[in-house]
């Protein structure tokens, strides 16, 4: 008989590592606990709209929920029902039970980026601080007690990350069957983001497809480079395919073959004020609200800051959505002509649109904020985030940070392009990855709008580009 081979003992390190997780995981779970108990979620803007969505889906189903659109994006809207539900059973109200589940997914988002950290050989000490800081973030605690889809994008990124990179690492020792069951899987993954955030319709297979850079360094082969494709197109037929389903129910039920009902005319609006007449004033203010309205308000005023503000664009889009719609045209023929009327603004002055679309792409790096909004916390939580050094510090340092770690990355990817260069293929791969997400999130986000909300849910990775940054550079 088969003797048992007895476990060794932890190292003194391995001993250290286990405490710094557990400490790490266990006072978020304590602070989550008191928050739960002493703040409060305040119902305005798009969350009223989300609450009345996550309430007919409970209320009066799938049908109600299509007849009635096209709607917001769908999951989100079901994690508020599937709240109701468990809330109802449990006679508490719904709010309090869509914390605990916000809660649940900032714990999985802690989760998937400690596993990031560890396949980019980030230090037990370092990753357990990144942990506790995810557990502790202004922004990312807000997101967690908010009644804002940005918490279920926050969890399902570094998720992407990890599974992604994980399948790529493995291509080579999959069978063709495997390979087919994980393009299945990324499929659903880019459906899943999709289904959350209208914008990874475009960045989600983009990102993707960003992997053929990485062929000069892994896919040489025939072999490698067939079960590229392979999953590639698995992938990518999945995902089409989810996504023409969804909006074929659209066309069956509400008449409009599309995923949601803000893109088009949204565009419009962003593109129109780009184009306005060009002032000095206009120029500064544009600048000044890149760290965030609240810088531009304090420098120059709130009237000046108005024009770059969403209720500014908003009133272009939907004031040119009103005389679109007034002239007769209907259904479909409503978003065609607002993307027509979008294109004609950038055409009329390329250069300015492109300038200060750009100019919006630097908001991503200013995730950080004590200022979201639509929460009420304890008191002394109030006092110390309405602290204007505290507040300010916070959000400068964490921006500053977070763009030198992702130019880090930029530098390391690319002195690392190659078979024999000294970085392994997972720590690539995953480095890879994680830039591409940011970099094409960013790029469809800021044909829009980027605020500290919007740039939130890439708050995991540009804290694990500064954890890789901090250890190359003071050997943590």
């Amino acid at each position: 008989m088969k003797k048992n081979t007895p476990t060794p003992p932890r190292t003194h390190e391995q001993n250290s590592s286990l405490w710094y997780f557990r400490f790490a995981f266990g006072f978020s779970f304590i602070y989550w606990i008191y928050l739960l108990c002493t703040s409060q979620t305040e119902i305005k803007w798009d969350s009223l709209d989300y609450q009345n969505l996550g309430y007919m889906i409970y209320h009066q189903g799938w049908g109600e929920f299509f007849r009635t659109g096209p709607n917001r994006e769908p999951l989100y809207p079901l994690l508020i029902s599937i709240s109701m539900f468990f809330a109802d059973g449990l006679h508490i109200h719904y709010l309090k039970m869509l914390a605990v589940l916000q809660f649940a997914l900032l714990f999985l988002t802690q989760f998937f980026t400690l596993k990031i950290l560890q396949r980019i050989n980030i230090k037990p000490l370092l990753t357990a601080l990144v942990i506790l800081y995810i557990g502790i973030s202004p922004a990312l605690i807000n997101c967690a007690l908010s009644l804002y889809s940005e918490i279920l994008i926050i969890m399902l990124i570094p998720m992407t990350i990890f599974i992604m990179s994980h399948v790529f690492i493995n291509l080579n020792k999959y069978s063709l069957h495997k390979i087919m069951m994980w393009g299945l899987i990324l499929g659903i993954i880019l459906l899943t983001l999709t289904f959350v955030k209208g914008i990874f319709e475009i960045s989600g297979p983009l990102i993707i497809l960003s992997s053929m850079f990485m062929l000069k360094r892994f896919y040489k082969t025939k072999n490698l480079l067939k079960r590229y494709v392979i999953l590639i197109f698995v992938c990518l037929l999945t995902f089409y395919s989810g996504l023409s389903s969804y909006k074929f129910i659209n066309k069956h039920t509400n008449g409009v073959y599309t995923l949601t009902n803000r893109g088009a005319w949204a565009l419009y609006g962003y593109a129109a004020r780009r184009v306005e007449p060009l002032t000095r004033e206009r120029l500064l203010t544009a600048l000044a609200y890149i760290p965030g309205e609240g810088a531009c308000n304090m420098l120059f005023g709130n009237e000046k800051c108005y024009f770059w503000s969403i209720f500014s664009s908003d009133t272009f889009g939907m004031g040119k959505l009103q005389e679109v719609t007034n002239s007769g045209i209907q259904g479909e023929a409503i978003d065609k002509e607002m993307i027509r009327l979008s294109l004609q603004k950038v055409q009329s002055k390329p250069i300015q649109y492109l300038f200060f679309t750009g100019l919006e792409g630097f908001k991503i790096f200013f995730w950080e904020s004590t200022k979201l909004g639509f929460v009420i916390y304890p008191p002394w939580l109030t006092a110390i985030y309405d602290q204007i050094l505290f507040k300010n510090a916070l959000r400068l340092v964490m921006a500053g940070f977070s763009l030198t770690g992702i130019c880090y990355i930029i530098r390391m990817l690319w002195r690392n392009d190659r078979p024999d260069s000294k970085m392994d293929d997972g720590q690539f791969i995953t480095l890879f990855f994680l830039l591409s997400l940011i970099v094409f999130y960013t790029a469809v986000y800021s044909l829009f709008l980027l605020g500290a909300r919007y740039s939130v849910p890439t708050a995991p990775l540009f804290l694990c580009g500064i954890a890789y940054l901090v250890q190359r550079y003071y050997k943590a």
